[in-house]
């Protein structure tokens, strides 16, 4: 969609200010993420200390429908014995009406992507058929880092999920780092690096380089697969007139296709290929998608069982569509 998509990556301005006063005053947590903002002054200050272009920052400001819905950071950082930038600090923050969408883990993916220097597109898939509008990130040059750092509290789930779907592996967590309202609270270190090429582990290989679902009917069958594999962090890859792929972050993806050589319907008790088990971030993650699989065209299998269908130590929800897939999202013992 290019420019004409309503959700764009694009750089702040000192008009954002009004907005930035905004967002901050409809966003609770946002004073973890930025300084206090009272006034608008204290806007227009934070916007010229911490968010406007400058050496040795990359700040890039979400809008959606033309206004500043989130934010992603990299501050640049060098060892003492280089006058070169090689590694940064990523962060990111969402307003209230932004989050739950997918767009904010794009957007810090493809910060992320273009800081490392592999490259973005001038656009890029969101859930739902919707496109990131990357091209103004896509024509700026690469600062061409090695490393880059980031940290989130163990409390907060959705953080680590955009930092898994970014290609972030955990190094380390940090025990009590911060102490909120008397309760001290962990924080998690990740890292990535330019070689790494988003895969979740550095240095590793996928198992399964792809797996490919036929369907009988590609537009009835897309939007709920979309969901779902979004949902668990995979990202939008190739789009053609009636198949699509999505993109694990071990470099693994699994398509979706609507093929003129299909014969007959889908019965997963037949010989063959039973179900699509894959895997689930968190039991909060797992939660979430329960709750809405049924609006996005999934119904729930062995759902008295529910969540040790599999077993007494397997802890999973088994999903079906209209199409007869079956689908079991695991959560791991040891993420």
């Amino acid at each position: 969609m290019g420019t004409s998509s309503n959700i764009r990556l694009r750089p702040w301005a000192v008009t954002d200010s009004a907005r930035l006063f905004e967002i901050y005053r409809a966003t609770p947590d946002l004073d973890r993420q930025l300084p206090p903002i009272a006034t608008v002054e204290d806007a227009s200050d934070c916007l010229e200390r911490h968010l406007l272009p400058a050496t040795g920052r990359s700040e890039w400001a979400i809008e959606l429908d033309g206004a500043i819905a989130g934010c992603v950071s990299v501050a640049f950082m060098r060892d003492m014995d280089s006058v070169h930038y090689d590694r940064g600090w990523v962060s990111y923050w969402s307003s209230l009406t932004l989050r739950g969408q997918g767009v904010t883990r794009t957007a810090v993916r493809a910060v992320c992507d273009w800081v490392l220097g592999h490259g973005v597109p001038a656009s890029v898939s969101l859930p739902g058929g919707r496109e990131l509008d990357t091209g103004l990130l896509a024509a700026e040059a690469s600062p061409g880092l090695r490393r880059l750092e980031l940290g989130y509290r163990t409390n907060n789930p959705a953080s680590g999920a955009i930092a898994r779907y970014a290609g972030f592996s955990v190094e380390g967590v940090e025990r009590e780092k911060f102490l909120i309202r008397g309760e001290a609270i962990d924080a998690v270190v990740a890292g990535r690096l330019a070689t790494d090429s988003g895969l979740a582990q550095a240095g590793t290989q996928a198992a399964v380089h792809h797996l490919e679902l036929w369907t009988a009917d590609y537009s009835a069958a897309y939007p709920g697969w979309d969901w779902l594999l979004q949902e668990i962090g995979l990202r939008a890859g190739n789009r053609w007139e009636q198949g699509m792929s999505w993109v694990a972050q071990d470099g693994s993806y699994i398509v979706l296709e609507e093929s003129p050589d299909t014969v007959g319907g889908l019965n997963r008790c037949n010989p063959g290929m039973n179900h699509l088990a894959l895997n689930c971030s968190s039991f909060p993650a797992l939660e979430k998608i329960r709750s809405l699989a049924g609006a996005h065209g999934w119904q729930e299998l062995y759902a008295e069982k529910y969540p040790h269908a599999g077993g007494e130590g397997h802890t999973a929800l088994y999903l079906v569509n209209q199409e007869g897939f079956e689908v079991e999202l695991v959560v791991a013992k040891k993420l």
